[in-house]
């Protein structure tokens, strides 16, 4: 699996470079096909694996307990559309690393300070990080963003939205 996830992140980045808008319907087929074999390789070797051993003091109801790769591979079987949208639109990151750093320095201020004081500050810290942030990613200047107006800066986003990449 690990493997294949490399293979399809280097052809969603070769077709990027290229300046392609999506990778030919041939390789997300195969990708497809080698993902669902994956999967099903892994929960067939689970299966035929013997049942983990119940603690003793516990009641005999409900299904079996599954070893922790059977679970995965039963979710990456069930999330399969999700985990390979990167394929389908090359927009979408293969990680959500970045969306997780987003959130770091909110958490960090809450664990700094305790927390907020106010619900209205802690949704104003929110729109001045969000404005920062989106700024950055921009390629715009923050202080230039702050102080323009938020009309604008929509205008501004639409119009970078609508460019090809």
């Amino acid at each position: 699996m690990k493997n294949l996830l490399c293979d399809a992140l280097t052809l969603t980045q070769d077709a990027r470079d290229q300046g392609r808008l999506a990778l030919s319907p041939e390789h997300v087929h195969q990708i497809n096909q080698r993902f669902d074999a994956c999967c099903a390789q892994a929960i067939k070797f689970h299966e035929g694996l013997p049942p983990l051993a119940r603690p003793m003091k516990t009641r005999k109801r409900g299904r079996p307990r599954r070893r922790t790769g059977h679970n995965m591979a039963r979710r990456m079987q069930a999330h399969k559309n999700a985990i390979l949208l990167f394929l389908d639109n090359l927009n979408v990151p293969f990680t959500n690393n970045e969306a997780e750093r987003d959130l770091r320095m909110t958490k960090v201020r809450q664990k700094v300070s305790g927390s907020f004081r106010t619900e209205t500050g802690a949704e104003n810290y929110c729109v001045l990080r969000t404005v920062a942030e989106t700024a950055r990613k921009q390629g715009w200047d923050i202080l230039e963003a702050f102080s323009t107006s938020p009309t604008r800066l929509i205008h501004d986003l639409d119009t970078s939205a609508s460019k090809p990449a």
